[in-house]
């Protein structure tokens, strides 16, 4: 961004901290604007591949896409100037990489390369905000997984177990750390200045900059702390710095409120001020706008209910598979379970898709359950890598319920997507004032508040 900015001639004295809320006096903003908003548009698209790639059917796959395209929250966060819109571009890549590399030879190029891409897009993604760790954690998860699946496959030979460690250390592990260390080092030589923050490092990590007051005496009566030292008390002070703010912030919300959408709406601009928003009264006839964050009611509610409605099958599998294990083999075949054909298809088809719904479940958990140990104030955007996952696990999902039960009925399987389409849509449509500052009266306003914490000031 900042390249791009620079190319264009932005001047960055034009929005520096103090000024914050101020007007713009130029459109000089819509050069950085143009970035978040075109790698966003290009987010659909990956996700729409790689779920062809996992073999969903078209109609599926396009399910998956409009629930990205007419998702509310993730449009909104791609309008301005800030960085979700990489760190999700770089998450669906991970995604495309990681399930392309499924059904890739174990140690063949092609996986090799597949690995070392989801690598260097997760060291990206790292890069750009330490919340993609969570795409991280889910990754590694995977690759444990596959690493105990591959070692089951060759009776646990040792040579195997290392060649596979290796392999996936150089093609996984690398390119991760090697675009992390680039990126570290590209902003130590740009940084030459200190600020403010700079109060919390040590005299060694703060020799390096123009102004400190060593600068002015020879470059060998005074020493500077090796990269790699630099690196970690860097990320000890950023740490440290990030879990102190313990200050309330008016637009926070919990981790455990973003999956049903109970949690505080952002909002970044209104036309109102806050007094005047909470005495609305002989002011329903006046149009305000309003520049909000909130999520597509239905896309939430979609993911919500899929994610917990599997959850609840795997438990019923998990303990009818302890039962039977008690039951003698004769008896086995008369179990309820093998009686109902549709529920032994149904477990038939979940093994076919097995390696992808167990990554996208814990993309969506790996990103989500670190919040609920982290005190400092967290927002509903800390959820957008969940809601991708989820969405790409509810996609695959419906394309297995639907050969399943409706496999002869073509014309309700395209009625069913349709309608979910349709719903998506009007959830994007009804809320669109608050994506797109649409002035509205404040009766359209109070029409528009589904969640009772969302305006709750």
């Amino acid at each position: 961004m900042s390249s791009i900015a620079r190319q264009f001639g932005y001047d960055p004295y034009s929005s520096e901290y103090e000024k914050i809320g101020d007007n713009y006096n130029t459109n000089d903003y819509l050069k950085l604007r143009f970035q978040p908003a075109f790698i966003s548009a290009l987010i659909p698209t990956i996700l729409y591949l790689s779920l062809r790639i996992s073999k969903i059917s078209k109609l599926c796959s396009i399910l998956g896409a409009v629930m990205i395209i007419f998702e509310n929250s993730i449009i909104t966060e791609s309008r301005i100037i800030v960085m979700d819109a990489f760190l999700l571009f770089f998450v669906s890549l991970v995604i495309f990489f990681t399930t392309s590399s499924f059904k890739a030879p174990t140690f063949s190029i092609r996986r090799f390369l597949l690995f070392s891409l989801s690598g260097l897009a997760l060291g990206c993604g790292i890069s750009t905000k330490l919340t993609t760790l969570g795409t991280f954690m889910a990754v590694g998860i995977l690759q444990l997984f596959q690493i105990t699946i591959l070692q089951k496959q060759n009776k646990r030979k040792l040579s195997i177990l290392v060649k596979d460690l290796i392999f996936r250390g150089v093609a996984f592990l690398l390119p991760i750390a090697v675009i992390i260390l680039i990126s570290y080092y590209f902003h130590f030589n740009i940084n030459l200045y200190k600020n403010s923050e700079n109060s919390r490092h040590s005299t060694l990590f703060n020799n390096k900059y123009f102004d400190n007051e060593n600068f002015s005496f020879p470059s060998d009566h005074f020493s500077y702390l090796p990269f790699f030292q630099t690196l970690i008390e860097l990320n000890k002070v950023m740490n440290k710095s990030n879990m102190r703010i313990s200050s309330y912030h008016i637009f926070a919300s919990s981790w455990a409120e973003w999956p049903l959408l109970n949690s505080k709406a952002i909002i970044f601009w209104d036309s109102l001020n806050e007094q005047n928003l909470k005495q609305q009264t002989d002011m329903h006839d006046n149009k305000e706008s309003f520049f909000v964050c909130i999520g597509n009611v239905f896309v939430y509610y979609l993911v919500f209910f899929l994610l917990v409605s599997f959850c609840i099958y795997a438990i019923l599998i998990a303990f009818y598979k302890l039962f039977i294990f008690f039951v003698r083999k004769d008896d086995r075949n008369t179990l309820i379970f093998n009686k109902l054909s549709k529920i032994s298809r149904f477990n038939k088809k979940i093994k076919n898709y097995y390696p992808y719904l167990f990554f996208y479940s814990m993309g969506y958990f790996c990103n989500l359950i670190p919040f609920a140990l982290i005190n400092r104030s967290a927002y509903l955007y800390h959820y957008f890598p969940s809601l991708i996952f989820g969405i790409m696990f509810s996609a695959t999902l419906i394309e297995i319920f639907l050969d399943i039960f409706l496999a002869n009925f073509k014309k309700i399987r395209l009625l069913l997507i349709i309608s979910c389409c349709l719903l998506i849509f009007f959830g994007w449509l009804f809320f669109i004032p608050f994506i797109y500052s649409t002035p509205i009266s404040i009766k359209q306003f109070e029409k528009r508040v589904w969640g009772g914490n969302w305006f709750r000031l």
